[in-house]
């Protein structure tokens, strides 16, 4: 029982150092700033709900998207998460979940170890890299192949 809450504490740690170095230290999620910005700010403002949602442009009725030969009739393609109230600029509460989220993964995924039929640590650690594989695939996979 010791060696997994040790597991699962170090995992979940190492998760979440990872998550952030590689959203703020690697430049892999940098957005490109708009030209204009506070013109499109302004925009949003004026044209999206007072909740937050995720737009799209242009929607997704087809029939009006698409001709008869499959191409797009406008553009450009957007799909954004808008939040109108902007972002809390202390984000202490994100990165406590952060960590709870994290622990929670590693904690599942210790037990997947356990539970395999794989005794030698290669085994395991085979087990732990196949997941971390699956987990990586369905989650980036979809939106690079649809958006």
């Amino acid at each position: 029982m010791g060696r997994s809450i040790f597991a699962t504490i170090v995992g979940g740690l190492i998760a979440f150092l990872w998550g952030f170095l590689s959203w703020s230290v690697f430049p892999w999620h940098q957005p490109v700033p708009f030209e204009k910005e506070a013109e499109v700010a302004s925009f949003l403002k004026e044209h999206v709900r007072d909740n937050a949602n995720v737009y799209a442009y242009p929607a997704w009725d087809h029939s009006e998207v698409y001709d008869a030969a499959g191409k797009s009739k406008v553009g450009p393609f957007v799909y954004a998460t808008i939040l109108p109230e902007g972002v809390e600029p202390n984000m202490g509460r994100q990165m406590a979940i952060g960590v709870l989220t994290n622990l929670l993964a590693a904690a599942i995924l210790v037990v997947l170890m356990q539970n395999s039929r794989q005794h030698s640590f290669p085994g395991r650690i085979s087990i732990a890299l196949l997941a971390g594989l699956f987990l990586g695939v369905m989650t980036a996979g979809p939106p690079w192949n649809w958006l």
